[in-house]
């Protein structure tokens, strides 16, 4: 009704129904966001090509920062140039991880971008990053050449990136002469949930594990084994598999529908990223 001295509108009560169900639909608004505050917990191994255990010294790199890790992988032919291939990519790396601290996990993207603009050193690399972004509750990030990104959930693949090639063995990159770009990646946009495992590696693990051979490695453990156990178990078994030249590796097969004779794995750096979705 209306008050017509003081016009001002007065308004009727709420039912004592809506009420309770108002309040209830609050309540469970507050749990859902409550029950998200998930982070995520990462374990790193990483192994140099056979050749260089002495040097104990690879070309590749990677970053883990709180929400958010990525892989780079510097190209190898840029040694015949005389260029030490992993100042690149450590530069590309560790760029990328200075914005991220300073701007946020949700801006990893930008921050590849940043990095790959304001790089020094000759050279030229893949990149994949992801990062977990509270405000939009995804697993965002990008994938540009033959390094790669698994979500696995309940010993099932949800989520596998692309590898990006221009021909066999040469990858989409960034870097020095490198028409590439960050945009020319496979964007990542994922919805993740408790118990998840991600898997991200450089070409050394995808090359010599087939992702069949990844889930039984991880379905030797129980849910509860330790990320960084997990990481260094991969690599091993990968470098295993690079050293047996009767294998039939995810690198022969792609050799032989390229027109290659191939058989065995393949010696390189091997660079594992585990991380696992928790509360």
């Amino acid at each position: 009704m209306q008050c017509s001295r003081l016009g001002l509108s007065i308004m009727k009560p709420k039912p004592m129904g809506w009420i309770v169900r108002h309040y209830n639909k609050q309540k469970e608004d507050i749990v859902k966001i409550v029950s998200r505050c998930i982070h995520l917990h990462w374990g790193a191994a990483g192994l140099p090509h056979p050749d260089k255990l002495g040097s104990g010294k690879g070309e590749d790199a990677y970053f883990v920062e709180e929400n958010a890790a990525g892989v780079f992988d510097g190209v190898g032919g840029w040694e015949a140039k005389g260029v030490d291939p992993s100042l690149y990519a450590n530069e590309l790396a560790n760029k990328t991880a200075e914005l991220v601290r300073i701007k946020g996990s949700c801006q990893i993207v930008d921050a590849l971008e940043y990095a790959a603009q304001s790089t020094t050193f000759m050279g030229s690399s893949t990149a994949t990053v992801v990062a977990y972004c509270e405000e939009k509750d995804s697993l965002i990030g990008l994938n540009l050449g033959d390094s790669g990104f698994l979500q696995v959930r309940k010993g099932s693949v949800l989520f596998r990136t692309t590898e990006q090639q221009h021909f066999f063995n040469c990858p989409f990159q960034l870097g020095t002469g490198s028409r590439n770009r960050v945009q020319d990646g496979e964007f990542i946009d994922l919805r993740i949930e408790v118990g998840d495992w991600l898997i991200l590696g450089t070409d050394g693990l995808f090359d010599n594990m087939k992702t069949e051979e990844i889930l039984e490695l991880i379905g030797c453990y129980d849910e509860n084994v330790d990320p960084p156990l997990l990481a260094h178990r991969l690599a091993q078994t990968a470098m295993e598999f690079s050293m047996d030249e009767n294998k039939t590796s995810p690198f022969a097969e792609n050799a032989n529908e390229a027109g290659f004779i191939y058989l065995g794995g393949k010696r390189d750096d091997i660079t594992v990223l585990v991380g696992k979705v928790v509360k």
